[in-house]
């Protein structure tokens, strides 16, 4: 995969709704000692340098190997955490800081690109916040989480019908107040 279909791919898979998605995953213990914006620029980093691996195709397919990179990554960095508490995990953490990367970095995985996606998540959280909690929760599932309906409704305890009505309200809003923030062209969707 050259470097202008990886920017297309990851363009589609959505970076800011990724960092999302690793927020919700890291955990305040970890989040205390590792950033969510250092985790999605080492997954980045991870898929780059491993793209040759991606075979399966398509947008969806892309995030979803993305989000396994990043689930990977997290549960390294608690192994290491967790070692370190009880004296051991001696060495380097970060593959930013024990591979000179300069040389390799896609566009995608630069700290300017990062704190974009940051800017762009924030916004995105606000206006997630500002659902109500049985409207925010089926919107986050689905958006953020890539969750199928009926993944949802037997998470919930929901029928399909009313997971469906109010994933259909909840994204008529969120779309509504990302309007103007994100811009007009707006895509919550996968």
């Amino acid at each position: 995969m050259d470097a202008r279909a990886w920017e297309q791919l990851l363009a589609m898979a959505n970076p800011s709704l990724l960092l999302i998605a690793i927020d919700r995953r890291i955990g305040p213990a970890l989040a205390a000692r590792v950033s969510p914006d250092d985790v999605l620029q080492e997954t980045l980093l991870i898929a780059w340098n491993d793209r040759a691996r991606f075979t399966r195709g398509g947008p969806r397919a892309f995030r979803e190997w993305l989000l396994t990179i990043a689930e990977h990554r997290i549960m390294g960095l608690a192994d290491h955490f967790g070692a370190a508490k009880r004296g051991g995990g001696a060495g380097g953490v970060s593959l930013i800081e024990s591979h000179d990367q300069a040389a390799n970095t896609p566009a995608s995985a630069t700290p300017s690109r990062i704190a974009w996606h940051r800017e762009r998540a924030d916004a995105l959280r606000l206006a997630f916040d500002a659902l109500d909690e049985e409207l925010r929760e089926i919107v986050m599932l689905r958006i953020v989480e890539q969750r199928t309906l009926d993944e949802i409704a037997a998470h919930l305890g929901l029928s399909q019908s009313l997971v469906r009505r109010r994933l259909r309200r909840g994204a008529e809003l969120l779309r509504y107040s990302l309007t103007g923030v994100l811009g007009s062209k707006t895509s919550t969707s996968s």
